[in-house]
């Protein structure tokens, strides 16, 4: 908690003409402590299979809504999809025999942004 020092000021009282005293009263407000951002997704990536539905939540703190999500670098397996106000990656793998990579950015209405991990996939057949 911030300490108080109480002050007196003197001043012009314009309407009658002659100097006043009286306290001054400062107003201090404490800067909060911006969030850290997390992002990441629990799921086995590297164990898909073909015909099998995926429909996965984001795990994130930190963030200030609206949020925005978009696939940062590499690419999702064919069939699955980001949600980009929710960041649920859902749908069904479509292409078996098939790896590749993929992390998502999260982008919250403070601009603040935070990148999942790089996580590595396979869809077996």
């Amino acid at each position: 908690m911030a300490k108080f020092t109480s002050r007196t000021l003197q001043y012009v009282d314009q309407k009658k003409g002659t100097i006043r005293s009286g306290p001054l009263t400062v107003f201090m407000k404490k800067k909060l402590a911006t969030a850290t951002l997390t992002l990441s997704y629990s799921h086995s990536w590297a164990s898909l299979s073909i015909s099998s539905s995926v429909n996965v939540s984001a795990t994130m703190s930190g963030q200030t809504a609206p949020l925005t999500f978009v696939v940062e670098t590499g690419a999702l397996p064919t069939g699955l999809s980001l949600n980009a106000s929710t960041g649920v990656i859902s749908g069904t793998p479509t292409q078996g025999g098939t790896t590749g990579s993929f992390s998502i950015k999260l982008t919250d209405s403070t601009t603040a942004t935070v990148t999942s991990v790089v996580y590595n996939w396979n869809v077996g057949l």
